[in-house]
């Protein structure tokens, strides 16, 4: 990995400790999506930059013109005016700060929370408009034994094949070639967890695994191109578990190596393990474009 990335791990590592909750996947081991381009939301209130109360309602679409993406919403509001807030609490979509979260249903069920980061959108007497300027993927937490993980997920344009796979791995090829590459660079220990992520279009990825703690020694390392990368991992403890965190500029299988235990039976109190913690949703719409300039800044620095 160049300095820059691992620079950023350093530098956004307590955004993702807050971030907005995402919710236990628990026994689930697999992720499929698709991101949609059209969002049913009810009729609501909204506010725009002068304060008015105006009228919206669905379908919120997205959509593509050349390589850049926009987003419409339906409204009452004269032209001109800017959108400021809604909600629909029947969905979950929430807008603040231009910045438009939206929930995100896979095959099984929810599977993410998506964040439009975006322009001012403006009204043209019939919708607000405007264009999407950052897109991120918050997925659900796959469990796995006694440890669990997730990801998030930057992507730097509106992807033309919007379909997305997470799962947990259990590839023998993988894991062994991950096993030789930590005994190469001197990592002790065992293969905690293998997680595969999989999409078109992404910029950077964040992934984040929950499990008892194993001491600071633990490494994270990504196996894709035919090859396994060390990647920088961070650690913060969390009552007797710690949440072990790495980023990547690409997708592919990723694992945790260090002295961890064989898990536990289940029992009272085990699966509590396998839940992250979140703040609340304002905290990350402030924090997250922070996040991403960061990331980016030092990747080309």
């Amino acid at each position: 990995m160049p300095a820059g990335p691992a620079y950023a791990t350093r530098s956004v590592i307590v955004l993702f400790i807050l971030a907005l909750a995402i919710a236990p996947a628990l026994g689930q081991s697999l992720l499929d999506m698709t991101l949609p381009s059209s969002f049913i939301i009810n009729g609501t209130k909204a506010r725009d930059s002068a304060n008015n109360v105006v009228d919206i309602w669905g379908p919120v679409e997205i959509f593509k013109v050349g390589n850049n993406a926009y987003v419409s919403v339906p409204t009452n509001s004269p032209a001109g005016a800017r959108l400021a807030f809604f909600q629909d609490t029947s969905t979950g979509a929430l807008f603040r700060n231009n910045t438009l979260m939206l929930a995100i249903n896979g095959t099984s069920g929810p599977a993410a929370s998506m964040a439009l980061m975006t322009g001012d959108l403006t009204s043209d007497g019939t919708r607000f408009y405007g264009q999407v300027t950052d897109v991120e993927l918050d997925t659900v937490a796959l469990a796995d034994g006694d440890a669990a993980a997730g990801a998030v997920l930057y992507l730097n344009v509106w992807p033309d094949r919007p379909t997305y796979h997470i799962s947990i791995s259990n590839n023998g090829t993988i894991k062994k070639a991950v096993s030789d590459e930590a005994t190469k660079s001197g990592q002790t220990g065992k293969v905690k967890l293998m997680l595969d992520v999989n999409g078109e279009s992404i910029s950077y990825i964040i992934v984040r695994m929950k499990a008892p703690y194993a001491g600071d020694n633990v490494s994270a390392y990504r196996y894709g191109d035919g090859g396994v990368t060390r990647l920088a991992c961070k650690a913060i403890r969390s009552n007797e578990s710690v949440i072990y965190e790495t980023i990547s500029s690409g997708d592919g299988t990723f694992a945790f190596v260090g002295p961890f235990q064989e898990a536990p039976a289940p029992g009272p109190g085990t699966t509590d393990v396998l839940i992250f913690m979140g703040a609340v949703a304002a905290l990350q719409l402030g924090l997250v474009r922070a996040a991403i300039a960061v990331i980016r800044k030092t990747s080309q620095g």
